[in-house]
C-alpha cells in the first residue's frame, strides 16, 4: 500500500500591519557643566578620584594652581596679574574651573593727578582695558610701549620696567603689575591669531 506524500504547509505571508515598530525613546540633552560650581577636586570628590574637567587627569598628582598662588619670578599672585580668573587651574592643560574671581583693580598711586577722569572709550583686548590717559598706570603702559619699540626683536623684560620705575620714582610693585597687564593686553587676540593661521585644505572627494 502506497503511503500518502506529505506536503509542506506554506507559511503565512507577513503583512506590513503585522510589523510593530517600537518608537525611539527621546532622551533629553545632558545639561551643560557649570565649571564655577566645581571644587578643588574638579570632577572627583577626593584626592584619589580628582579629575580635571578639561583634560581628565588627576591634577592633584600632576599639579594644580590656585588664583592666590604667586606667579613665577614675581611677588604677585596669578589673580593680581590677570593670569588666572577662576579659583583653580590644571598645570597639565591650563584649564580653569571653580568660582570666577572679580578682576583685580590696581590701586592708583598717590601721585595721581587731580581731576583725572576715567575714559569711557578705553580699548579692551584679551579681557583687559587700557588705563585712562594721565594716570600713573597709563604712564607705565606708555613707558613699556616706548621701551619695547626701541628693540622690537626682543621681548621687554620685567627687570627693565622695575629699573625704569625706580628712575621715575614710581611705585615699583604697581609698575610690575601694570607691566604684566600691558603684556597681556598687547598680545594677539584669539581672533587675530585665527586670521593669520594658515587655512587647512580639505582634500577633494573622489
Amino acid at each position: 500500500m502506497a503511503r500518502a506524500r506529505k506536503t509542506a504547509t506554506p507559511a503565512a505571508p507577513v503583512l506590513e500591519t503585522d510589523v510593530v515598530e517600537t518608537p525611539a525613546l527621546e532622551t533629553a540633552p545632558a545639561p551643560a557643566l557649570d565649571l564655577s560650581t566645581l571644587g578643588e577636586f574638579g570632577m572627583g570628590s577626593n584626592a584619589e578620584t580628582a579629575a580635571c574637567p578639561h583634560c581628565g587627569i588627576n591634577h592633584t598628582d600632576n599639579g594644580m594652581l590656585r588664583a592666590d598662588d604667586f606667579a613665577p619670578n614675581s611677588n604677585f599672585t596669578l589673580h593680581q596679574l590677570g593670569l588666572q580668573h577662576a579659583e583653580f587651574s590644571c598645570m597639565g592643560c591650563n584649564g580653569e574651573w571653580g568660582p570666577v574671581r572679580e578682576p583685580y583693580v590696581v590701586p592708583e598711586s598717590k601721585a595721581r593727578g587731580k581731576g583725572l577722569r576715567i575714559q569711557k572709550d578705553r580699548v579692551e583686548r584679551n579681557g583687559i582695558k587700557q588705563p585712562s590717559l594721565g594716570g600713573a598706570c597709563r604712564s607705565v603702559w606708555d613707558a613699556c610701549t616706548e621701551m619695547q619699540a626701541l628693540d622690537p626683536t626682543k621681548p621687554l623684560a620685567v627687570k627693565q620696567v622695575k629699573e625704569h620705575a625706580v628712575t621715575m620714582g614710581w611705585n615699583a610693585n604697581n609698575a610690575v603689575i601694570e607691566f604684566y597687564r600691558w603684556k597681556k593686553w598687547s598680545a594677539p587676540t584669539p581672533a587675530e591669531l585665527e586670521a593669520v593661521a594658515p587655512a587647512t585644505e580639505v582634500p577633494a572627494q573622489a
